[in-house]
């Protein structure tokens, strides 16, 4: 890099000799730039270490709202060709993006000190596809020749032929002249002045105030009105130039719209307009513009800002990073639609020790408050990604446990709180404190009420009918075990595993888990089958208590029956007894009549 230098100011001074290009050095201070303008190139050179060592960017405007911005890094020839551009005129501009040494400190202290850059800007003009020969020298107008007295080209003073006494006139008493005055060496006799009062007629027409006071304690810079530049292809313009400190603060370029800068009668300041009706006032057809832009001259990053508006917002433009517009009013939109509160603001017996920002309302009693009306709910947050992806779209972060308070303001009852806390997440009743719902850190839900599910016919698709007897087989068959859970092994449950209830019965949409209507379900159809069994063994009891009373029936007939027979047969043998008997008598009559 040390080397660069030396060796690009030969390449310069080469191109220079063949007269290709002018250079112009500018005197002075840290941060000093050459510049070398060639028929296709233009260059800038860094002059000193500081200007060495720092990276620029460097602006170029031209015809039909031309503009360029290039990146030079530290130690990077700065240069850029010219091939392409339109014919008219252009004006560069060099800005310091990173400087060396101490760098500034936002809200601190810092040594560095605003960098002033030379020989940085300036104007070429491209005639016929390139740049004009900013050598070239114009001769006199109208007039026969340079007046007598300084040449404004040699400086060398001009006296009449064949004497050495110079044409200067020294008037030493006040000067009057009655009618008008034209000074320069385009000045004719017979000059036609018009309404001009004092007019300055040659090809480079300046007025310089040449201020001669020599004590420290009075002013002494010397100013001067410059009318357009003596290079060729330079620019037209007006200038006010600080001719001591080198520096032109004050610029008006040839065509720039008329009421481009006007300040009325009330020091109320128009740009575009000759009836500004506030301190600053612009016009332009498309969206009026205030650009802020930290070049990086004071040691900070560089950073463009844009403030504008048109008839779709007023928008906040980020320049720099891709022209974003991170902040937009929409026309009508509402009074007071947003509102900063300054801090130590007391409202509702609070006191804000931060700015408050109202959206709606201008007493905002909390650092972000926002009100509507009846037209709906003020607050939405969106993403707009075309892209599908699950998004933190908000965080409340505190050292302790998070509250989100809702408040009906139609009621002094049935006020709710959000709470998130080391133990759970709780759903409270502020006014009674009871808390109807905790969700613990284990996952174990308590509730102070009902559990109600959505079981409407309505929302409901694919309903089939079920076995109840088939389900019944299927529980008979489910194992149920006590357990506990990993996070909360002193608390002992009753169930089954999800794994064995999904393999049962294909329920829910994990096999990890089980929801609770599922469980209901399948014990209502067990229990149905349960029942079906039961009736379908009531009607065998009750068949078989009817078989048994119609054996009853059959055992009492025939009980009956053993007993007629008993009794004919008592009777059988009573008659054989006394057949017998008459048998034996009648033997033994019959015996005895034998004998």
């Amino acid at each position: 890099m040390n080397n660069r230098l030396p060796f690009r100011r030969g390449a310069l001074a080469a191109a220079m000799s063949l007269g290709l290009a002018v250079s112009a050095a500018v005197s002075a201070e840290a941060f000093q730039f050459e510049t070398h303008l060639l028929p296709q190139m233009l260059v800038i050179e860094p002059m000193d270490r500081a200007a060495l060592d720092s990276s620029v960017d460097l602006v170029i405007k031209g015809p039909d709202q031309y503009i360029s911005r290039t990146r030079f890094r530290a130690g990077q020839p700065i240069e850029v060709g010219l091939r392409g551009l339109a014919d008219g005129a252009y004006r560069y501009e060099l800005q310091l993006m990173r400087t060396p040494g101490s760098a500034a400190i936002r809200d601190g202290v810092s040594t560095f000190e605003s960098a002033t850059l030379r020989g940085a800007s300036g104007v070429f003009t491209i005639v016929d596809g390139a740049a004009a020969d900013r050598g070239l020298t114009e001769s006199p107008g109208a007039t026969p020749g340079p007046k007598p007295g300084k040449s404004r080209d040699s400086g060398t003073e001009l006296t009449d032929a064949g004497t050495d006494s110079t044409r200067d006139q020294v008037v030493l008493d006040d000067q009057i002249v009655i009618g008008s005055l034209c000074v320069g060496q385009d000045c004719v006799n017979g000059e036609n002045f018009g309404f001009d009062t004092i007019r300055i007629k040659e090809n480079n027409t300046r007025i310089k105030f040449d201020d001669t006071s020599s004590s420290a304690s009075f002013p002494n810079v010397d100013w001067q009105l410059t009318a357009n530049e003596s290079t060729n292809g330079g620019a037209n313009k007006f200038s006010i130039e600080d001719i001591s400190n080198g520096r032109i603060p004050f610029t008006l370029e040839a065509t720039a719209p008329s009421n481009s800068l006007f300040v009325d009668d009330g020091g109320r300041l128009g740009l575009g307009t000759s009836t500004p009706v506030v301190e600053l006032h612009i016009v332009n057809g498309d969206s009026p513009t205030v650009r802020l832009d930290q070049n990086g001259s004071s040691g900070f990053t560089p950073q463009v800002w844009d403030l504008a508006g048109n008839e779709t917002n007023f928008f906040v433009r980020d320049v720099t990073n891709g022209s974003r517009l991170p902040f937009k009013i929409r026309p009508s939109s509402p009074t007071d639609a947003v509102v900063l509160e300054p801090a130590g603001t007391r409202f509702n017996n609070l006191t804000t020790f931060s700015a408050n920002v109202g959206i709606g309302t201008t007493t905002a009693d909390h650092e972000l408050q926002v009100s509507g009306d009846a037209s709906g709910a003020p607050v939405k947050i969106e993403e707009t990604s075309a892209t599908s992806a699950d998004r933190e779209m908000l965080l409340i972060a505190n050292t302790g446990g998070s509250t989100i308070q809702f408040d009906n303001t139609a009621s002094t009852t049935n006020d709710w709180q959000l709470t998130s806390s080391p133990f759970g997440f709780l759903i409270t009743e502020e006014d009674s404190g009871s808390t109807e719902f905790f969700l613990a850190a284990t996952g174990n839900l308590t509730i102070a009420g009902t559990l109600t599910e959505n079981s409407d016919v309505n929302s409901k698709t694919n309903i089939e009918p079920v076995d109840p007897t088939e389900v019944l087989e299927r529980v008979a068959e489910l194992p149920i075990s006590t357990w506990a859970y990993k996070k909360d092994d002193q608390v002992k449950h009753l169930g089954p595993m999800a794994q064995d209830f999904y393999q049962q019965f294909g329920l829910g949409n994990s096999e990890r888990k089980i929801a609770t209507i599922d469980t209901s379900g399948v014990a209502l159809a067990a229990i149905q089958g349960l029942k079906r069994e039961i009736d379908r063994k009531d009607d065998e009891i009750r068949a078989l208590r009817a078989a048994i009373d119609r054996l009853n029936e059959t055992a009492a007939d025939q009980a009956e029956l053993v007993s007629r027979i008993e009794d004919l047969t008592a009777r059988l043998t009573t008659v054989e007894q006394v057949q017998d008997a008459a048998t034996i008598a009648d033997s033994i009559e019959q015996v005895r009549v034998e004998r």
